[in-house]
């Protein structure tokens, strides 16, 4: 579910967009690179993502180059946090009051004083939309929900659901305390082999890192010869020393979870455990 607005300038005589304009004093930006993880301070040819670092929500896209003068398209997921929605009319309200323009949202022409005015109601629907999906994930119906956010992937699971059940206002700060924390997101690199495709995973020393109990083809991965959604054979975790500045081994998926040390990891979130720095020493005892 999001909420889509086009703001087309008006007029004989058009000036270009600042991006200083778009983001005001509380945005940064970034681009996703490898389909997962931001990559903070870049700028892509068409589009980018804003977020706010000091309240991290789901981030929302902005098609724009630096050239552009006829129309500027955002889109913001539901749900999200209450910070980051604000944020995201705060940013229409600039561009509107920059630019001589109409407003387009999901479809329909808005007035951008009407919009504006909308916030507050737009604050309370995403916190019902937030409701009934996270009361699926409680009650069962759904196993988990998955939500592409601002800095990478989160997923609420069924204690996550009960936790924003109880209160709601705590998904806010649950969005922001994950992707907060400065640690690298683990995701496969594919290679063709005689086995089939493999999907390789890299565990580097001494490094805090996220990865999935499961491993899986992050979302929007084709098979470059057949252009359909790539299919995985296996997964495997390839073991990187710093120490030595090179792989010292590498393991089975299945094998490197059960060989973490119950010392080393905790819960992240619905389907992700973060691992602590592993020492050589350690990662020599895994690879047995």
């Amino acid at each position: 579910m999001s909420i889509d607005v086009v703001i087309r300038q008006k007029g004989l005589i058009k000036k270009t967009m600042p991006l200083e304009v778009i983001l005001g004093s509380k945005l940064e930006y970034g681009v996703y690179d490898d389909g997962l993880r931001l990559e903070k301070g870049k700028l892509g040819e068409t589009e980018f993502a804003a977020y706010s670092p000091s309240s991290l929500g789901r981030g929302f896209s902005v098609i724009w180059n630096p050239k552009e003068k006829e129309e500027i398209v955002l889109r913001a997921l539901n749900p999200t946090s209450e910070g980051e929605l604000r944020e995201f009319y705060s940013s229409i309200e600039r561009m509107t009051d920059y630019w001589k323009c109409t407003l387009e949202v999901d479809g329909n022409i808005c007035d951008p004083e009407e919009f504006m005015q909308g916030l507050d109601d737009m604050v309370q629907f995403n916190f019902r939309v937030l409701r009934e999906m996270v009361s699926k994930v409680a009650s069962g119906e759904e196993k988990m929900l998955t939500l592409f956010s601002a800095m990478w992937p989160l997923t609420v699971g069924k204690e996550e659901a009960e936790r924003f059940l109880k209160d709601i206002k705590s998904f806010d700060l649950w969005l922001n305390e994950k992707q907060s924390i400065d640690a690298y997101y683990a995701k496969p690199n594919f290679y063709r082999t005689e086995d089939g495709i493999i999907g390789v995973y890299v565990l580097t020393e001494e490094t805090l890192s996220i990865f999935p109990l499961q491993p899986s083809v992050p979302f929007g991965i084709k098979d470059p010869n057949t252009g359909k959604a790539l299919q995985c054979d296996s997964y495997r975790v390839s073991l990187y020393s710093i120490t030595d500045d090179k792989i010292i081994g590498q393991m089975d998926y299945d094998k490197f979870i059960e060989n973490i040390d119950s010392s080393k990891f905790s819960k992240f979130d619905g389907d992700k455990i973060i691992i602590d720095g592993v020492n050589l020493n350690e990662m020599k005892h895994m690879l047995g």
